[in-house]
This record gives structure tokens, sequence and C-alpha cells, in this order.
């Protein structure tokens, strides 16, 4: 059972890294995140 623990772990620390350098990425691409403003 912590084999399956340990390999849920790992895959979970890869899936967070790929998303921060994805969204590093759009961000020097200049692309706007977040939600869009509202109007006034």
């Amino acid at each position: 059972m912590n084999i399956f623990w340990s390999l849920t772990q790992l895959k979970r620390d890869i899936i967070i890294e790929r998303t921060k350098a994805g969204l590093e990425s759009a961000r020097r691409c200049g692309k706007i995140l977040g939600a869009p403003k509202g109007l006034n």
C-alpha cells in the first residue's frame, strides 16, 4: 500500500510542476491570466 501511495504522490508532484511551468510560460508570452475584468 505504501508503494502505491508513493507513486501517487510522485504523479501529483509532476502535475503540479508542469502546471506551474505552463502558467509561467503563458505569463512570459503576455497572456492575461485569471477571470475577465467586470464592467464599470
